[in-house]
């Protein structure tokens, strides 16, 4: 079955897809096909489809939210911003900021992560990894 991997880049989200399907799907026309791509490509820490839920439990920890064929993980924290993203804050907030008032609005962001991990017959059939937040 062919192994998709969908990279999505918003203003303020990015998305990962990683998905095993058949069929069509809706976007799979604007996207190419790379060599480079296999049944065996994994993260770092091992996570890739075919896992049953036990294995991707041992790699990403107990899930947040579950359904039958569904876990979600969810985490929220805030990310210290670069000198570039706190000039970038600052120059397009709409009011003056001294600077203890800008160090104290922009010197960190709050960023979300979501991880939803699929299961079909048992098995990791799609992964989607999203991250949102206001920085670059």
């Amino acid at each position: 079955m062919p192994l998709h991997v969908v990279f999505e880049f918003g203003e303020d989200e990015s998305v990962v897809y990683l998905f095993s399907d058949s069929g069509s799907w809706n976007g799979s026309k604007y996207c190419a096909q790379s060599k480079h791509i296999s049944d065996s490509l994994s993260t770092p820490s091992g996570l890739r489809l075919g896992l049953n839920g036990y294995e991707v439990q041992a790699i990403l920890g107990q899930p947040d939210t579950t359904t039958s064929d569904e876990f979600v993980y969810s985490r929220e924290f805030e990310k210290n911003s670069t000198p570039k993203e706190f000039e970038t804050f600052r120059k397009d907030y709409p009011l003056q900021l001294n600077d203890e008032e800008a160090h104290r609005m922009f010197d960190s962001y709050p960023v979300d992560q979501y991880i939803f991990a699929r299961f079909a017959d048992s098995k990791l059939v799609y992964l989607a990894i999203s991250m949102s937040g206001s920085g670059d």
